[in-house]
């Protein structure tokens, strides 16, 4: 498997820090907690995705509370508990 690198640009001071310390509270490395924040972010875009395949793959209607907005509230519960 290749390895990429990726920068972000323009985080202000606040946002550095914010991290920073939450990675020492993890006992963790700012890189380690970032990779973590990275591949959680694309576990969830390829389930999106796989989601996507399969409602357009089915005859049936959707219900009225759509898979997009559970999966939503499943990661806003997620942010809000730090995980």
């Amino acid at each position: 498997m290749s390895m990429v690198a990726l920068q972000i640009r323009n985080v202000s001071d606040d946002t550095r820090d914010a991290l920073a310390r939450e990675a020492k509270r993890r006992n963790r490395s700012l890189q380690e907690l970032l990779l973590e924040v990275v591949e959680r972010e694309a576990a969830y875009a390829r389930r999106r995705e796989w989601l996507d395949e399969r409602r357009s793959h089915s005859g049936r209607q959707r219900p009225a509370v759509g898979l997009d907005l559970i999966v939503e509230m499943i990661q806003q519960g997620r942010a809000a508990r730090g995980g």
